[in-house]
């Protein structure tokens, strides 16, 4: 549904969206934030989160080992 009605969703809900065809990351966000269901799925092992500086929040050029609890074992 919001693949085929992008654009409604990029002209009434997101606010300064650029793209005219989402990719999977925009769709899966906009999804979860408005949906009521819970978007995860807890795992009995370690999983990996995308490593988006900008959507982290992180400065420009920041290695992303001091931005996140990491560990090697």
């Amino acid at each position: 549904m919001v693949y085929e009605n992008f654009d409604i969703f990029r002209d009434r809900v997101l606010i300064g969206c650029h793209y005219d065809i989402p990719d999977t990351d925009v769709v899966f966000g906009l999804v979860a934030t408005l949906s009521e269901t819970p978007c995860y799925i807890p795992l009995s092992y370690p999983t990996f989160a995308h490593m988006k500086g900008p959507i982290n929040g992180w400065k420009p050029g920041m290695d992303w080992r001091d931005a996140v609890a990491w560990t090697l074992r």
